[in-house]
Formats: structure tokens, sequence, C-alpha cells
């Protein structure tokens, strides 16, 4: 057994101890590959993953792919749209600390977010407890089990245990504020399980100006809140992105049809051609 497989099997066994017998609600994680720590809710997945089960997170394949083909530098703008406990706003800061504005409307999730950073001694990260649509106001964020934090969302799924009201804004404002509205973006990470369409028809002028757009595509909740999945599909390429999927086996160009047809989660990384 490696060292690592040890650690990780002593984790499990310190993880379990703690549930059974502390009332700690948070730990604290080390991902060895990127010398970063991580504090977690002890039932959170995403937490989990990096303190037992792989070392990493579970979809470390996307970052390890992202860092060896994107090229990001210091002086790069870098956001991330649901950002939870901060894997992608970390490890894509670790090496050069790009800008990267983080959003994370959950405020127990957003308060780990922010220890992490601190904790890593991390700079050029601006968090924002806002979620992004297309208009600005406040609007529900339902809340799912303790098992999967990073499961929050603006829809309402079967798992939501409660609600709480949050800040919503067109991501075009917020860039105007910050006078970043003619900023190049090297990348936009956004996963929100299933409120991508509306929170991306808010960030038309900054879409324009990405060079690579890292989203989840989830046509089963969009249809429960009456969307049509391909608006989305149509919107991304409108901007000037090809599609591309990316799951641990690789990159492939997606079957769009049916993925909608059968409900497939999938991630999907796009890119304007003349970054590929």
């Amino acid at each position: 057994m490696t060292k690592t497989k040890q650690i990780l099997w002593l984790n499990q066994i310190k993880h379990i101890l703690y549930r059974v017998f502390t009332n700690k609600k948070v730990l604290t994680s080390y991902c060895e590959k990127y010398d970063l720590f991580f504090r977690f809710h002890i039932r959170d997945g995403t937490g989990k993953d990096i303190y037992y089960k792989y070392g990493v997170y579970g979809e470390d394949y996307i970052t390890t792919y992202l860092l060896n083909h994107l090229n990001i530098t210091r002086n790069d703008l870098l956001i991330d749209v649901g950002a939870n406990i901060g894997w992608h706003t970390l490890t894509l800061s670790k090496a050069c600390q790009p800008t990267v504005l983080a959003f994370e409307p959950d405020p127990f999730n957003r308060s780990l977010l922010q220890e992490n950073i601190a904790l890593n001694n991390l700079t050029g990260i601006q968090v924002h407890g806002l979620a992004l649509s297309n208009e600005t106001g406040t609007q529900t964020l339902y809340l799912y089990k303790k098992y999967n934090m990073g499961r929050h969302s603006l829809i309402k799924q079967h798992n939501s245990v409660r609600s709480v009201e949050v800040p919503i804004v067109r991501l075009d404002d917020l860039l105007a504020r910050e006078g970043m509205q003619e900023r190049p973006i090297k990348l936009l990470k956004i996963d929100i399980e299933g409120y991508e369409f509306m929170a991306m028809q808010g960030a038309r002028q900054a879409l324009l100006r990405c060079e690579n757009l890292l989203t989840e595509f989830t046509p089963d909740l969009m249809k429960q809140v009456g969307q049509d999945p391909m608006d989305y599909i149509r919107l991304i390429r409108e901007a000037g992105f090809e599609l591309q999927q990316i799951d641990p086996e690789g990159i492939t160009v997606p079957d769009i049809d049916r993925i909608i047809r059968d409900d497939i989660q999938v991630n999907l990384l796009c890119r304007k051609a003349a970054q590929r």
C-alpha cells in the first residue's frame, strides 16, 4: 500500500470516528497533488472525495485538462460561478494566482470558501455572495441535503430540504460596476444545477470576450422549470463557442440531441475556435 493510500484509509477511519463520537461539523483535508488544504462539511461529498476517497475531487480530470491546456497566467481573469468550497477557484489559482471572481450565494459554503482561500494564502480572488441570473433582485436558493452541498440551486429539486433568500445579479452588470466590462475572460466555469441558461442570459457580453466556457449541462432540471435545453446550446453557439464534451476518457464531440432526449448530465468545455 502506498503512503497516499495509507493516509486515505486512515482518514476514512477518522471520518467515521468523528461522525459517530464527536460533534465536529467541519474537517480539513489536504490535497497533496496541488498542495492545498480544503475545509469541508463532514457530510459533504466534495470534501470526502479529497479527504479519504481519491485525494482529489472526483472530477479532477477536468482540472488536469484545464491546467495542461489553458496556459493560465497571472494576468488572466477567471470566473467561477457556483464556487462551493473552492475546488476550481483554488486549484486554478495555485500556480500563478490570476484574478478570480468566485460566486457562491450559500452563506455556509461561502464561509468555507473564504476560509480555504485564507488557509492557502491565495491572493487575487474576489468572493461574491451572489447568484447569477438574467435580472437583478432576490430569489430563493434551494439547499440540497448535506451529503451533496454542491447541488444547491435556484431550481427546487427532490432532495431540497430548506431554502434561503439570496441576491441575484446579471454578470454583465457586475463586471461593468467592477470596471471589467472590456476585460478578456480566460475561463468562465459555471455549475449551478440547471440554472446555467438563465445565468448566461445575463452574461451575453461577457461570453463574447470569453475564451473558454466550462459548463454543466443538465437537460432534466431545465425541463422541470419549462426551459428548452436547446436554447442554452443556441446561446453558447451564438457567442462563438464550439462545443466539446469532457469526461474521464477525454474530449469528444457531444451528441446534443441524444443528451437532451435521454436527459444525460454532462460537462461541456466550449472553446472559441482560435483557442482550440
